[in-house]
C-alpha cells in the first residue's frame, strides 16, 4: 500500500479530498509543535524537582511528541507533491471539457443559425432593397435638378439609430484667445437652453452642432460575426430564394 493509499484510505484521489487531508496533517503538526515547547519548561520543573519519574514522564511524551511530529512533516511533504499534481490534472480534465462544451455548443448553434438564417437574409434583404432603390430614385431627382437647375434636398433614410446631439462651444480666455469645450463646460451665463438646444448669451461666445454619433450599422456589424454563410453577395434578394452554398469536402 502506498502512502497516499494510506493517507486517503478509501476517499478519491482528488485534489479537495488531498487538501482537506494536508490541512488536518497540517494541524497535527502544528499541535505536536506546540507540545513538544510546552515539554520544556515541563521537564525544567521536573528536573528542579529532582523528580525522575516526572522527568521520565516528559521525556516519553516529548518523544511521543517528536515522532507524531516527524510522521506528520513526511505526510505533509507528500502530500503536497501529490496535491500539486492533481492540481495539473483536474485543470486539464476541466479544459478538455470546456472544450467538449464550446464544441456541442458549436453544433448546436450552427443547426439553429442555419434555420433562422433563411427568414432573417429575406428581412434583411428587404430593407436593403428599399434602400437601395431610394438611394436611387434620389441619384435620379438629383441629376435631373441639375439639369433644371433646382436643387434637391431629401432626408437621409437610414435603418439606424442616430447617436445623442453633441455641441461645440467656444468662449472668450481670461488671458485671450478662445476656449474650446461642451456645454457643461462653458462658464456660467454664457450660453443659455431653448428647445432643448443651447444658444449663445453673450458676444463672443459661438455655438455649433458636431457630427451626430450614429450607433454602429449592422451591415458593418454582421461582417464580423464569424460563420455567417453570404453566398456570392453580401446579402440576398427578397425576391431571391436562399440556397445553401456547397459545403467543402472534409
Amino acid at each position: 500500500m502506498s502512502l497516499l493509499d494510506k493517507l486517503l484510505g478509501r476517499r478519491p484521489r482528488t485534489a479537495a479530498n488531498i487538501a482537506a487531508e494536508l490541512s488536518a496533517r497540517g494541524a497535527e503538526l502544528t499541535a505536536a509543535k506546540a507540545r513538544m515547547a510546552s515539554a520544556v519548561m515541563k521537564r525544567a520543573a521536573a528536573l528542579d524537582a529532582q523528580d525522575a519519574v516526572a522527568l521520565k514522564a516528559v521525556d516519553d511524551e516529548a518523544a511521543a511528541d517528536g515522532l507524531t511530529a516527524e510522521l506528520a512533516a513526511h505526510a505533509i511533504a507528500a502530500l503536497e507533491a501529490a496535491h500539486a499534481e492533481r492540481i495539473k490534472v483536474e485543470e486539464r480534465e476541466q479544459f478538455r471539457a470546456d472544450v467538449a462544451s464550446a464544441e456541442r455548443e458549436a453544433v448546436a448553434m450552427t443547426a439553429s443559425l442555419q434555420a433562422e438564417y433563411p427568414e432573417a437574409a429575406q428581412r434583411l434583404a428587404a430593407i436593403l432593397d428599399r434602400m437601395a432603390k431610394h438611394r436611387a430614385n434620389e441619384d435620379s431627382l438629383r441629376e435631373r435638378g441639375r439639369k433644371l437647375g433646382e436643387s434637391v434636398k431629401i432626408s437621409n433614410a437610414t435603418a439606424f439609430r442616430d447617436g445623442p446631439q453633441r455641441w461645440r462651444v467656444t468662449w472668450p480666455g481670461e488671458s485671450g484667445g478662445q476656449i474650446v469645450g461642451s456645454p457643461e463646460d462653458a462658464p456660467r451665463g454664457s450660453i443659455r437652453w431653448v428647445g432643448g438646444k443651447p444658444v449663445a448669451a453673450r458676444d463672443g461666445v459661438t455655438v455649433e452642432p458636431r457630427r451626430v454619433e450614429s450607433a454602429d450599422s449592422l451591415l458593418d456589424a454582421i461582417k464580423y460575426l464569424p460563420g455567417l454563410l453570404y453566398g456570392d453577395a453580401p446579402y440576398y434578394r427578397a425576391s431571391e430564394p436562399w440556397v445553401p452554398p456547397p459545403r467543402m469536402p472534409v
